[in-house]
């Protein structure tokens, strides 16, 4: 996935790459960041937004 645009971060103790500003689905549709927090995305195609939320 390192081709997919984006900033990335090393988790901290993880060892793992986190994607922040492109979001894809489990059929392989990107979705691209549109706010300025990271939280809220939106698929090509649609209007409506999703957010994001960490647990």
């Amino acid at each position: 996935m390192l081709d997919v645009p984006g900033r990335r971060a090393v988790a901290a103790g993880l060892g793992r790459m986190v994607e922040v500003n492109t979001l894809m689905d489990d059929e392989g549709n990107l979705a691209q960041q549109i706010d300025s927090e990271g939280f809220r995305y939106r698929f090509n195609g649609s209007e409506l937004p999703w957010s994001l939320i960490v647990g």
